[in-house]
Formats: C-alpha cells, sequence, structure tokens
C-alpha cells in the first residue's frame, strides 16, 4: 500500500516536473540574491557589482544603492533601507513574495491541488502583477 506523503518523480507528470525545475531554478536565484545582500555590509558599501549608469555619466540613477537598500532590509533596517533608495521596500517585497510563490505553488503542483494550467496562469498573473507593482515605479521615476 503507497502512503500518501510518500511522492516519487515518477508520480509526476513531465509537465509538473517541468513546472518545478523553473520554479526551482528561481527560488534558487532568489535565494543567491538573498545570500548576496545579506553578505555584504551595507555600511561598508563593498557591494563588487559597480552601477555601470553611474561610472559612463557620473550621474545617479533610479536603482542605484539598491543593493545597499536591500542589505539593510534584510537586516531589518527598514528605515535606513529608505533613505538610500524609496523603492527598496517594495522591491525587497516582490523577491520575498516571489520566493514565497515559489514554495507555495511548487506544493500546489505535487499536491495536484489544481490543474496546471490554471495554476500557472495564476502563477504568471500573480508575478507579472507584482512585477510592474514593484518596479514600474522605479522606471517611471
Amino acid at each position: 500500500m503507497k502512503k500518501p506523503w510518500r511522492l516519487s518523480t515518477t508520480d509526476l507528470s513531465p509537465p509538473i516536473r517541468a513546472y518545478l525545475l523553473v520554479n526551482f531554478l528561481f527560488g534558487a536565484a532568489l535565494l543567491l540574491l538573498f545570500l548576496y545582500v545579506l553578505v555584504y555590509s551595507p555600511e561598508t558599501g563593498t557591494h563588487p557589482i559597480p552601477c555601470v549608469y553611474t561610472k559612463m555619466t557620473g550621474e545617479q540613477c533610479a536603482s542605484c544603492g539598491l543593493s545597499r537598500g536591500l542589505s539593510h532590509m534584510i537586516r531589518g533596517n527598514f528605515q535606513a533601507a529608505t533613505a538610500i533608495n524609496r523603492h527598496s521596500p517594495a522591491i525587497f517585497l516582490f523577491f520575498a513574495m516571489q520566493l514565497l510563490l515559489r514554495l507555495t505553488t511548487s506544493l500546489m503542483a505535487i499536491r495536484k491541488s489544481m490543474p496546471l494550467k490554471y495554476l500557472t496562469i495564476t502563477d504568471a498573473f500573480i508575478a507579472a502583477t507584482t512585477f510592474l507593482l514593484a518596479f514600474l515605479p522605479l522606471l517611471l521615476n
């Protein structure tokens, strides 16, 4: 008798396995982003990725200070993050929500609690909407 809490990869259809792989890759990229902003201190300014726009023009762009702002956000210093770049909280929230969305939709796909077609459409809609809410103000700046 098969136990309901044990699942092997053979129990999943190829489309579900592909969906889980994409979710895993996005989730891993998000975890690497969080690790990056956790490792580099916002106070020392040692982030190794410089702003190309500032290097070329000498002017600051709308995303300048975002890495330091996200470093402050992951440490819980919301006031400092907002002072460095006012878009930091929204973008940090977007990344955190995406990580939660990757986990949630992966579990839903494994449990087959919704047809994959509808799960994918819902996932894409939520991801696109939160992306626009987080990044459109940055682009319109």
